[in-house]
């Protein structure tokens, strides 16, 4: 069962993943995370921390930013919160 907040949005702790009704694998960013880790972690391969960051450049800026930073330096700074798209469904173990 997914928990709703008040403007009806999905509730995801840091940390955890899910998977969309599209089939798209999402990942909330906690504290210490790389994309390296997080590609390694749930992609079999931290080389895809890439294409993760190619998906999501746009929120990761954009939190980086709001972080007071001028940018997160191609990803390598990410901060907590951040709903990345890891893709299709690769893992049956996530």
């Amino acid at each position: 069962k997914l928990v709703k907040d008040n403007d009806g949005k999905v509730k995801m702790k840091r940390g955890t993943t899910r998977t969309t009704k599209k089939g798209t694998l999402q990942y909330k960013t906690k504290k210490g995370d790389t994309l390296y880790l997080i590609a390694r972690k749930y992609l079999q391969n931290g080389a895809l921390g890439n294409m993760i960051y190619k998906a999501n450049k746009e929120k990761i800026e954009a939190a980086a930013k709001k972080n007071g930073r001028k940018s997160s330096a191609k990803g390598k700074f990410l901060a907590p919160g951040i709903i990345l798209n890891l893709g299709g469904k690769v893992s049956s173990d996530v």
